[in-house]
């Protein structure tokens, strides 16, 4: 994959694994923060950005950022400009920003998997069984979901739907 086609071009880390691209860059508003993207060559599941099963990936604030590129990559991000974000320390450390940017690249494939049953569940409670079959396989990958820092996951559960 030829990482300088892809939009970031003012990344300040740059690396590939296993045929995914990742990149660091700088949050616009506040720019001692790095958001986290990882480019996929190809769309890895159904769903349109970042609905269905992608809500729940366990990322920090949940996936902010889908875009597909002309080539058909696609690219999913988060950020760290969120409210309260200036606090956690976790958010500055560059061994942290890159092993979450790849928990979510793997849990992205790991969604990919899951999609075909999540979709084929025919009520909220069997979708709702099948998330936490999800996330306790993303735990084994290091990647924990908490749905008070996932606004997505955080307004399907209010509104009764998963």
């Amino acid at each position: 994959m030829n990482m300088s086609e892809y939009p970031w071009s003012d990344a300040t880390h740059l690396w590939e694994q296993d045929g995914i691209a990742f990149a660091l860059v700088p949050h616009p508003s506040f720019p001692a923060r790095l958001n986290g993207y990882c480019c996929f060559p190809q769309k890895p599941v159904s769903a349109p950005a970042i609905d269905g099963i992608l809500t729940y990936v366990p990322v920090h604030g949940g996936i902010t950022y889908c875009e597909t590129l002309a080539d058909g990559a696609v690219v999913y991000g988060f950020d760290c400009g969120h409210g309260g974000d200036d606090a956690p320390p976790h958010i500055y450390d560059l061994a942290w920003l890159k092993a979450h940017t790849q928990a979510m690249a793997r849990s992205i494939q790991l969604a990919a998997e899951i999609e075909p049953a999540y979709l084929a569940a025919d009520s909220e409670e069997a979708r709702a069984q099948i998330i936490t079959t999800y996330h306790r396989r993303c735990e084994l990958l290091g990647a924990t979901f908490e749905l008070t820092n996932n606004l997505g996951a955080m307004m399907n559960v209010l509104l009764g739907r998963l």
